[in-house]
């Protein structure tokens, strides 16, 4: 199964342009509020690089740099977040002691490849989550760029903040190959070139799941049909040679027509052997889907006991009020 090494700025909600926006990334990324959807008993953040602070740790930067976090222009970006993860898969393969030793390599890793890639000192916090349904790090990286600016008359080079420095259209794409590259090592892949795939609900990887199976059925029987073909061919072939020791008249014209016969049996034979290499395939798709399905059953029926691990205290307790209320007349 091929898995993949995934790294993507922030296009759904774009660059942070106001201190309100890097509020709320700060109150999400550091679960000062907690999400509907966590996972029941999930390790808390761990901060990689910085700390909960994560506001504070974004105008550190600015200052660093002589810059006023309160004179950014209206508009400005002040921070981009990206998402790095890899498919699910990656993070539970082997034991609980191989994953647990490969998780903390994948976790230095990150760290190496984005300050290496970009500098520390524009790297303001790395926050690993562990309590969704795939581990996932949470970076927020100020778009730093030192450069002269042409509109001051002592034309010195001064720090700044460039939108381009970290997102420019040449950069994403190298960004995609390099980390594909770097990523290597743990057994995973660039994902496709050019696509442009994003997270996708569990509704429609259900339906997809579906979907694919129904190919599959619609296969088999394909497969079946030309298995019931093949059987006919042969019973043909067999009265053809029949058709001959009885019919020596006919002995010519019936050769020719069981020699095309046997040219369109081996035919057909090819053609069988690919589809059975093909249904092989196809049946191995399913059993991962399966498995996939299974996985998500599991989620759902966990969820399921922990509503009703949930709800258990307070139907015990209306049980109980209701046995001891005194009887009415």
């Amino acid at each position: 199964m091929k898995m993949y090494a995934i790294f993507t700025w922030d296009a759904e909600h774009g660059p942070i342009k106001t201190w309100d926006r890097m509020t709320s990334v700060e109150i999400h990324n550091g679960r000062t509020k907690p999400i509907a959807h966590g996972l029941e008993g999930a390790p808390p953040p761990e901060f990689l690089i910085g700390s909960p602070k994560i506001t504070k740790e974004v105008r550190q930067r600015l200052v660093d740099h002589g810059i006023d976090p309160g004179g950014i222009r209206e508009g400005g970006v002040i921070a981009h977040e990206a998402i790095i993860t890899a498919s699910r898969e990656f993070f539970y393969m082997g034991g609980p002691n191989e994953q647990r030793a490969r998780f903390d390599m994948w976790k230095r890793a990150q760290v190496d490849f984005v300050t290496n890639r970009y500098g520390a000192h524009r790297i303001a916090s790395m926050v690993l989550h562990q309590d969704e349904h795939t581990p996932h790090i949470h970076l927020v990286a100020v778009p730093l760029k030192h450069a002269v600016d042409g509109r001051r008359r002592d034309k010195a080079p001064r720090w700044g903040l460039d939108n381009q420095v970290l997102t420019a259209r040449d950069e994403l794409h190298q960004l995609q190959t390099d980390y594909g590259k770097a990523m290597a090592p743990f057994g995973l892949s660039r994902g496709k070139e050019g696509s442009e795939r994003k997270h996708v609900p569990y509704s429609v990887i259900l339906s997809d799941i579906e979907a694919e199976r129904e190919a599959i059925r619609l296969r088999e029987a394909q497969v079946k049909a030309q298995e019931e073909e093949l059987a006919a061919c042969l019973i043909r072939l067999r009265d053809g040679w029949c058709a001959v020791d009885e019919k020596g008249r006919e002995a010519a014209a019936a050769r020719g027509a069981v020699t095309s016969m046997m040219e369109e049996l081996k035919r057909r034979e090819i053609d069988y052997e690919g589809l059975l290499v093909r249904e092989g395939r196809l049946k191995r798709s399913l059993e991962a889907l399966q498995a996939r399905e299974a996985a998500v059953a599991e989620r759902e029926g966990a969820l399921q006991r922990q509503l009703h691990e949930r709800a258990a205290p307070s139907i015990i307790a209306s049980r109980q009020a209701a046995s001891i209320s005194p009887p009415s007349f």
